[in-house]
């Protein structure tokens, strides 16, 4: 009683404070910080027999020697799921205001067609006001990724503990044999050729194998209509995704795993780094325009092929991952009762 009473007193005065305030945080860490305390308080509130399975663990069996609350894979599984949702959230109010955005430059550009608007605004500044909430959807999408993509590094530590944990529980004889049947996944893994995200190979083998395409029909602007499935005229996170799964079942099948969580970090990491280098104006969208050109660049003919440990070259240390656990072990004890922390919620 003493231990959860502490606990308590732990989340409300020292998590909250820094949560609660009307203020914004002061930079980008702090605020992928904050989704994620926010959004994993509101999946212990729903998930109430997860919050109890992480609140029953003592405390003295984390954290050390490689020992974690083998809940925590199930909450990160969930927390990936949920950002995804939240992603997902964002990008259908992002198509919506794309289409309004589009019928109110139309329609500001052809003076003989009177502006539809019920509120009498000028067709000026509802096309600013639409392009301002499509720059905090684009902000809050790239906050959301941030936030997931530390969850994928959570997830694969808490592999890495386990595995770790389950090989010195073996005897030598057994534990070797794991080794063994642990680098030959790795090696299969090297193994597995994918290409580059954004680039002609890759393109070319969606085309012919996902699309039913042959190879003589390929060109750049077909891709793009063929894959802009709203037709918008713009890529969006969802519809590059699904570009980029070709490659994550590619390794995960080569290597036997099926680990859909893996799946959806390659997908993801493919994505990203895809969108870094050709959204240029920041919009996590990715334009017509903007497509043609990247593949007129030298880069698109070169497939320098993809390594995903590449984009893992950032590790989360123990010292992280403690700190990660004493914030899960806060929020299952939050006071769901407490009418600030009911408002921290409602955020």
């Amino acid at each position: 009683m003493k231990i959860a009473t502490f606990l308590l007193i732990n989340a409300i005065f020292l998590v909250l404070p820094l949560l609660i305030e009307s203020r914004p945080p002061a930079n980008r860490t702090q605020k992928v910080e904050q989704l994620a305390v926010q959004e994993t308080a509101k999946l212990l509130k729903e998930d109430k027999e997860l919050r109890e399975k992480i609140k029953s663990n003592k405390n003295e069996d984390l954290g050390k020697d490689g020992k974690i609350n083998p809940n925590l894979q199930e909450l990160s599984r969930k927390m990936i799921d949920r950002f995804d949702d939240l992603e997902q959230e964002k990008i259908r109010e992002q198509r919506k205001l794309q289409n309004q955005l589009r019928k109110a430059e139309k329609q500001q550009e052809n003076p003989n067609v009177p502006f539809q608007n019920t509120d009498g605004e000028d067709p000026h500044e509802v096309i600013e006001r639409i392009k301002e909430r499509l720059g905090e959807i684009a902000e809050g999408i790239r906050l959301v990724e941030d936030a997931k993509h530390q969850e994928f590094m959570r997830y694969e530590y808490e592999k890495l503990l386990l595995e770790k944990k389950n090989i010195e529980e073996m005897v030598k004889e057994q534990s070797k044999a794991a080794e063994d049947d642990k680098s030959g996944h790795s090696n299969s893994e090297e193994k597995a050729k994918l290409h580059h995200p954004g680039s002609k190979a890759q393109l070319q083998d969606v085309w012919e194998k996902d699309d039913g395409f042959s190879q003589g029909d390929f060109s750049p602007r077909s891709f793009f209509a063929a894959h802009d499935l709203n037709g918008d005229g713009q890529l969006d996170f969802a519809e590059l995704d699904a570009i980029m799964q070709r490659e994550s079942h590619k390794l995960t099948k080569n290597d036997g795993s099926n680990d859909e969580v893996k799946m959806r970090k390659i997908t993801t990491g493919m994505r990203n780094h895809f969108v870094r280098e050709i959204d240029t104006n920041k919009d996590a969208l990715i334009s017509l325009d903007e497509f043609i050109k990247a593949s007129e660049s030298k880069e698109f003919e070169h497939d320098e092929g993809w390594d995903p440990e590449r984009e893992d070259n950032e590790h989360m240390d123990p010292e992280e991952f403690m700190r990660y656990e004493q914030r899960i072990r806060e929020a299952a004890h939050f006071d769901m009762e407490d009418p600030e922390n009911r408002e921290f919620l409602r955020m």
